[in-house]
């Protein structure tokens, strides 16, 4: 089975910030112009939407996105758990420790926290006060051999600002 997860992409996107524009559709050509058929630019940030963090997002050193193989992004053994936290709560290890007989084996974890209802409800409360995960958290699942991949239902695997004011260690 096959399960596709995507937030869809217009103008009306929620972005990270509010001094980014949402996305944008461009004309290149266009047949009423006397062109031969209609194309165009989208132009956005590259953090709208469902989005991957490759590893160079973070680490100079690391992979960029176009370092990986499309099958890097398959998955066999995707593992969903329900965690309820609030805003500007960050996922506590103790709650993913919990579901290790699990987690040992996955591939890929997707994180359900129920953030993101706030998506299109309050987009200002969804951007600033994301839950992300504790760094302890972060630790934790880095240090499973297996977990290649972690989704969650808020904007960034942790709070923006709070991880700009400490140099991001969730992501890194």
């Amino acid at each position: 089975m096959f399960i596709e997860l995507s937030y869809p992409i217009g103008s009306g996107t929620t972005v990270m910030e509010s001094a980014l524009r949402p996305p944008e559709v461009k004309a290149r050509s266009r047949i009423s112009e006397g062109k031969h058929s209609n194309t165009s630019y989208i132009e956005m940030f590259a953090h709208v939407g469902t989005h991957i963090d490759a590893p160079w997002h973070f680490n100079e050193n690391g992979r960029k996105i176009n370092d990986f193989q499309i099958g890097d992004f398959v998955f066999s053994k995707v593992l969903l758990i329900d965690i309820h936290t609030e805003a500007l709560r960050p996922v506590p290890v103790e709650t993913l420790k919990c579901q290790e007989s699990s987690l040992i084996n996955a591939d890929a974890l997707l994180v359900r926290t129920g953030f993101s209802k706030y998506r299109e409800a309050d987009p200002q409360r969804y951007v600033n006060a994301t839950p992300g995960l504790s760094v302890e958290a972060a630790q934790y699942l880095s240090s499973l051999p297996g977990l290649r991949c972690i989704g969650v239902d808020f904007i960034s695997i942790e709070n923006v600002k709070k991880g700009r004011e400490i140099g991001f260690p969730v992501h890194h």
